[in-house]
């Protein structure tokens, strides 16, 4: 093998177009030299040996973990120690944690192995997904055996053919073989040992330290992607807004200058900033679903952002749109544009159904306590949350559980319903028990119109029931009351705002410093401590705090997503999307409702819920509605690796 430099350029990679055709029929690996670098290999002796090191010491625990799991699923040493071609041609013993039975290699023999046989052990396909079977090879790179970037090691059964069938395939043998390569980043497992070639041909003869980490840092992005899926992330922000204690959370907050922001109210645009990441790691084109809701949100956020310079309280203004963006907005369209209305929605639904269930069981005691005392208050914040939570995720339930097809899928569909049902009953919100029955009732007169008749029944024959006892009925007459309370409450707070500034807005979630700051005033002159006033209607707040015109955007946005999904429902003909699509229109319509009788948007739990299975039924029906689709295109990223 030639050691000179090489005698001519080489022609740049195109993503697939007709240069690219030209560039594979030109076989340039076969005539192309490559460049001794002696500068360059001590210096990657030596930060592939401290990379190594620092990476076992510091991954030792997840080494172990993954060891152990090896050992206790399946029969064999934890390790594979398998034959490998590296630089020169000579062969080493590559590390990796065994992902599949022993013997497995000989009876696969001269070919890849795939996903679908059984020759993997039971967490051999979760290892390999992840990458984490190649952790072992950090050993093979503090041996020398390997770096950490550089083309991957070849088994000796392949070797003739490749170098037969693939000109110029031994130049890939000219530096050591790594654990990632630029082949990894922009190919995969099954390419083409020819394109392959290509690939790290150009490494080689580029190869310099900024390429190498810029190729570790895109692999780190490729695997976390794998890891950190939409689903997952939102769900961790749901389980924290909703399990971890309020001592906790305050934890999360720090102080800039004079605002105070919670870190989890950043997770949302994280998780935006990760796809585009994403996006631009696999080299590809951003999209944005269009619908019909986009003018109306942007002018909802659009007025609210206008009224910060003219709002008494500016700085809360400026932070309530930032709410509203962060954990409404982006959280709408992360959901809408991502695989979760497609495969994966079963996944985003299921996600739902585990926090709602699991926040009401966490707050059991909490609920049978207040239920026991004798003058029992249905007003408590956590009582709000969880029947709004119920409301619009039992829908989602009830649909879950009409398509499961396995025994044991129905009966914790059926528990999550129960639970659902149960922890609404505690709360002792009449408003939140009778919207309830009103998402119910919608979905199951749609699919079971005798089952949603057995449900009305029932609830008319229970609150007749609790009306006779003598404590707080269920009937209509306590909830037109609880209803009259919750506007008259609402309407104290209002009072504490003038008709211009009612008709113009205070700001976004401003209203109770707005009314604070008023009535800072009066208690100096009665000589009493201000109040800090409670909110208790989302619609009235909404109005004071937008305005007219924002009010009527975010009224539009919520009537134009239900009116495109009523429609949807009527064309799609999958009948477990339609279901799915239904349940998530009638628990929004019955949330709906019971934002007349809470301020559910002042609360992080119902906010991101809400948007959530907003942009799960916008873009269901995007998604799977015949006819076209109409996309934003937002960028189009190419690295130049």
């Amino acid at each position: 093998m030639s050691r000179r430099a090489i005698s001519r350029p080489l022609p740049a990679l195109s993503d697939g177009r007709a240069g690219s055709a030209r560039f594979v029929r030109a076989h340039f690996p076969s005539t192309a030299d490559l460049p001794e670098k002696p500068v360059y290999e001590v210096v990657t002796r030596i930060y592939n040996f401290l990379g190594a090191l620092i990476g076992v010491i510091l991954l030792s625990p997840l080494l172990l973990g993954i060891a152990a799991a090896v050992k206790l699923t399946s029969t064999g040493p934890a390790l594979y120690r398998g034959a490998r071609v590296g630089q020169r041609e000579r062969v080493f013993h590559i590390f990796k944690f065994r992902t599949m039975h022993v013997g497995a290699e000989q009876k696969i023999g001269k070919r890849l192995v795939q996903q679908g046989e059984d020759h993997f052990t039971p967490i051999g396909r979760f290892l390999r997904r992840y990458r984490l079977d190649e952790l072992a090879q950090l050993l093979n790179v503090l041996n020398g055996d390997m770096n950490l970037v550089g083309p991957r090691p070849v088994r000796p059964v392949f070797l003739e053919d490749h170098k037969r069938n693939v000109p110029g395939y031994a130049k890939r043998f000219f530096v050591r073989p790594g654990i990632t390569g630029k082949a990894q980043v922009r190919g995969g497992y099954y390419t083409s040992p020819r394109h392959k070639l290509f690939y790290e041909v150009l490494y080689i003869r580029n190869r310099n330290v900024l390429m190498d980490l810029n190729l570790i840092l895109l692999t780190f992005l490729r695997v976390m992607n794998r890891i950190f899926t939409t689903g997952f992330l939102l769900a961790w922000l749901l389980l924290m807004a909703l399990v971890l204690p309020k001592e906790l959370q305050q934890e999360l907050t720090v102080q800039v200058g004079p605002v105070s922001l919670n870190l989890m109210y950043f997770v949302p645009p994280l998780i935006a900033v990760w796809h585009v990441f994403a996006r631009e790691v696999g080299d590809t084109r951003l999209y944005a679903l269009r619908t019909p809701a986009d003018r109306w949100l942007v002018g909802f956020l659009a007025v609210s952002l206008c009224i910060v310079p003219f709002s008494r309280v500016p700085v809360e203004a400026l932070k309530g749109v930032g709410w509203y963006l962060t954990n409404g907005v982006v959280v709408f369209y992360i959901v809408l544009n991502s695989r979760l209305v497609t495969e994966r929605r079963s996944m985003l639904i299921n996600t739902l159904l585990i926090c709602a269930t699991l926040a009401g069981l966490l707050s059991l005691d909490e609920l049978l306590e207040r239920a026991a005392r004798p003058q029992p208050t249905g007003h408590g914040g956590m009582a709000i949350v969880l029947a709004g939570l119920s409301i619009v995720t039992l829908p989602l339930a009830l649909a879950r559980w009409q398509q499961a097809q396995v025994t044991w899928r129905r009966v914790a569909y059926a528990l999550a319903a129960g639970v659902l049902l149960g922890t609404t009953l505690l709360t002792l919100r009449k408003a939140g028990l009778f919207f309830l029955v009103v998402a119910a009732f919608l979905y199951l007169f749609r699919e079971r119109r005798r089952w949603a008749m057995g449900l009305l029944l029932s609830y008319l024959c229970g609150v007749a029931l609790l009306s006779t006892t003598e404590r707080a009925g269920y009937g209509l007459a306590p909830l037109a009351a609880e209803l009259r309370g919750d506007v008259q409450r609402q309407a104290q707070v209002l009072d504490h705002v003038q008709p211009l500034r009612l008709a113009v807005g205070v700001g976004a979630r401003a209203l109770p410093a707005h009314a604070l700051k008023d009535d800072a005033h009066r208690a100096a002159r009665q000589g009493r401590a201000p109040k800090v006033p409670a909110t208790h209607n989302t619609w009235l707040s909404l109005l004071a705090e937008h305005g007219l015109l924002g009010f009527g955007c975010f009224v539009g946005f919520l009537a134009s997503c239900l009116a495109l999904m009523v429609r949807a429902t009527r064309r799609i003909t999958d009948g477990g999307v339609r279901r799915d699509l239904w349940a998530a229109t009638a628990g929004l319509i019955g949330f709906a409702g019971y934002m007349g009788t809470a301020d559910l948007f002042f609360r992080l739990p119902t906010l991101l819920v809400f948007f959530c299975v907003m942009g799960l039924g916008v873009g269901t029906a995007l998604m799977h509605q015949p006819g076209p689709r109409t996309y934003y295109r937002i960028v189009h990223y190419r690295h130049k690796l």
